[in-house]
């Protein structure tokens, strides 16, 4: 069925006429069977292309085209619209629409690679405009959609013609989002039940990362959740990540920061605290699934090297970590009064299952090192001596380098009660 001429139109080169001019041609057509659905395919193939920022006289045809391949509007019909230029690209869209498997494929059949990339490059070689090859990727990828509930015969040939041809194009010309959604469809046509295998893991696994969403939200950090995606936009900083944790594929991988920014001399701290706890709320969550936190396995850790000083960002000044009496790091001694944000300390803590055992440190034996500790706290030399003469005093006759160990009745308890949780 082709529509009546009408009387031809003042002719304009204007997009924006070209583009009323189709829509008008569409709004005025009859009805007839199969119309709708004609007029919805043209829309939907419009809205895939759209976001690829082609001219409008391209997504104008990609609209008006499968009313042409159903008879509805001829080529003469557009040139007695003044339309030449979209009949012309109707006419190009027609030619791509010839092109398809070998009529003697079977459903299953891989063809071979010279094959295939010979279809692809007669396929761009007879196109008059090589954006009209991105609308007939469009199109094949409406057609996929559509055959959700087709026979299989039917899914496994589309499936089949977009993995040998469509999906290569699509990279080849650099539509990245087109190129996955046609490789999905095809690879879920093609092979379904190693798909829906694939699909459900990806889907246990997108419902584990998306977990820790609201305790992000709740301790102020924002959490990246999605390896896939920071690799495709970040993909040399991903690989250098992955190579220096030594990821595997089947790792949870959670990036984290704050959501407000650190204050304070090392600001990096708040933000390990806060992945820290993300860590640990992580384990938790996923210790039955994964056998994490075996309570019948005893894990022993020795943590040394803690920082000497903390900061306190209300009365901004250091406070000792462990206490003002813990020996400095003797790499460290030097940063004592420039640098105390990165002076380490002598203190260390025995750690059985995440439970601190006890703690202790060795002890500042040298008077000057003790009175450059208190300055970095922020005692004046008269202050210090006033609270502590007796004991600066007391390093002036030849202390010996001391420690020790304390261990409490409490974290053994509850590690002994662990195993009965």
């Amino acid at each position: 069925m082709s529509a009546r001429k009408t009387p031809n139109r003042a002719s304009s080169d204007d997009p924006d006429d070209i583009v009323a001019a189709v829509r008008k041609i569409i709004a005025d057509l009859p009805a007839a069977t199969g119309l709708h659905r004609a007029i919805q395919e043209g829309e939907q193939i419009a809205d895939i292309v759209d976001p690829l920022g082609l001219p409008p006289e391209i997504i104008a045809a990609a609209r008006i085209y499968p009313l042409c391949r159903e008879k509805f509007i001829d080529n003469n019909y557009l040139i007695n619209n003044n339309l030449p230029s979209i009949s012309r690209l109707v006419l190009g869209l027609e030619q791509l629409n010839q092109f398809s498997l070998p009529e003697n494929w079977q459903p299953g059949e891989a063809l071979a690679v010279r094959q295939s990339e010979a279809l692809r490059k007669m396929l761009l070689a007879i196109v008059s405009d090589v954006r009209l090859v991105l609308v007939r990727i469009a199109e094949q990828l409406y057609r996929l959609r559509q055959a959700r509930n087709a026979p299989r015969a039917i899914q496994q040939a589309l499936a089949q013609e977009t993995r040998e041809i469509y999906a290569a194009l699509a990279n080849r010309l650099g539509v990245w989002q087109l190129k996955w959604e046609l490789e999905d469809f095809a690879f879920r046509y093609l092979d379904p039940d190693t798909y829906s295998g694939i699909a459900k893991a990806l889907k246990e696994k997108r419902g584990e990362r998306e977990e820790f969403r609201p305790y992000g939200m709740e301790h102020g950090i924002k959490i990246f959740d999605d390896p896939k995606g920071l690799t495709k936009k970040f993909p040399e900083s991903m690989a250098t990540l992955r190579e220096r944790m030594g990821l595997n594929d089947d790792d949870l991988l959670l990036l984290a920061t704050l959501v407000d920014h650190p204050k304070g001399p090392k600001p990096e701290e708040s933000t390990l605290l806060a992945v820290g706890g993300l860590r640990m709320h992580a384990a938790q969550k996923l210790k039955d699934k994964h056998g994490l936190l075996d309570p019948k396995t005893f894990q022993f850790l020795w943590v040394t090297e803690f920082p000497m000083f903390e900061w306190d960002e209300n009365e901004q000044r250091w406070f000792a970590a462990h206490h003002p009496f813990t020996s400095p790091h003797e790499d460290d001694f030097d940063k004592l009064e420039s640098h105390p944000h990165e002076v380490r300390s002598r203190a260390y803590d025995l750690v059985l299952n995440g439970v601190d055992l006890g703690s202790c440190s060795i002890r500042i034996h040298r008077r000057d090192i003790q009175s450059q500790v208190f300055q970095a706290l922020g005692f004046s030399e008269e202050d210090a001596h006033h609270r502590f003469g007796f004991f600066l005093d007391a390093l002036e006759y030849g202390t010996p380098p001391h420690g020790g160990f304390a261990s409490g009745i409490d974290p053994r308890t509850e590690v002994n009660y662990i195993p009965t949780k």
